[in-house]
């Protein structure tokens, strides 16, 4: 399977996982669903990780794992949970985006 879609799988999984785990905070410690669906999330997210990394150098996969997992949990935070950010992450944001551009432009995928 192509790269590129299985660290995408597993950003989705891991924003996914993140948003489990605010999402059983917010419930309330009774509630273990999200703990579960956060854990289970997570666990697949490392086989799709896993997988990619037989095709992808591990320092270009975990870049791709983590700063888009990064955008992708902020933006959930914003437009789910209405959390507000500082023109400072909102810049720090916009670098590790370019960063990505240029990490997927190097040819090493």
């Amino acid at each position: 399977m192509n790269p590129i879609v299985l660290i995408s799988l597993a950003v989705g999984l891991n924003i996914f996982a993140n948003f489990s785990m605010k999402k059983s905070y917010l419930v309330g410690s009774q509630n273990y669903l999200y703990l579960l669906l956060a854990l289970g999330s997570l666990g697949i997210s490392f086989i799709f990780y896993s997988m990619a990394l037989k095709c992808v150098p591990v320092s270009i996969g975990y870049i791709m794992l983590t700063a888009g997992s990064l955008i992708g949990i902020t933006l959930v935070g914003v437009f789910v949970f209405h959390e507000n950010l500082s023109n400072q992450v909102i810049l720090g944001l916009g670098l590790v985006l370019i960063g990505l551009v240029i990490i997927s432009k190097s040819g090493n995928l």
